[in-house]
């Protein structure tokens, strides 16, 4: 298995069994793993912005994974999202990835497959951002601000400063070329 940076990765798959071994392989890598069965559950969830990755299933109880997406990209949460689905046709790919999925990942697959993809998703988003040593992957500090990349927050003090989307965009952009 490859190791990685440790990150909080949001399992949304409403086969139990599955999840439950997602989890721990994630878990097994050195990540943080919660699993959600329900749509609507996850969206919630995922609209918190605590997590670095979610790991969305397509087919889910009352909402689907393409819904989910949906609305997430459309409020604007960025976090990082590798579609997980028995849907192996083109469309279904096509949609995932332009509606703003960061990957796409066919049922049955490999979990060294998943592991791997998941440390590839870590990479990209830590690429070109200047964290500092005392910093978690994603995470950009200058002085008393925090900000958290893939969940779109800033901190200043330790307390949320909310910025539009392109005043988020500006900062990151800002103290990634110091």
């Amino acid at each position: 298995m490859v190791k990685s940076d440790f990150m909080r990765i949001l399992v949304i798959e409403d086969e139990v069994k599955l999840a439950t071994h997602l989890s721990r392989a994630l878990e097994g890598e050195g990540h943080e793993a919660r699993v959600v069965h329900d749509g609507k559950v996850a969206l919630i969830e995922a609209r918190d912005g605590k997590y670095d990755l979610l790991v969305l299933d397509v087919e889910l109880p009352r909402m689907d994974g393409f819904e989910i997406l949906k609305q997430l990209r459309s409020s604007g949460v960025a976090t990082r999202i590798l579609m997980l689905t028995a849907r192996s046709e083109n469309p279904d790919k096509i949609a995932g990835l332009t509606g703003g999925a960061d990957d796409y990942l066919t049922k049955p697959f490999g979990i060294q497959e998943l592991t791997i993809r998941v440390a590839a998703l870590l990479r990209r988003a830590a690429r070109g951002m200047a964290v500092d040593a005392n910093s978690s992957p994603g995470v950009l500090r200058e002085g008393p601000v925090e900000v958290r990349v893939s969940a779109r927050t800033v901190l200043r003090d330790g307390i949320r400063v909310d910025l539009t989307p392109k005043a988020f965009d500006l900062l990151v952009a800002f103290l990634a070329r110091r």
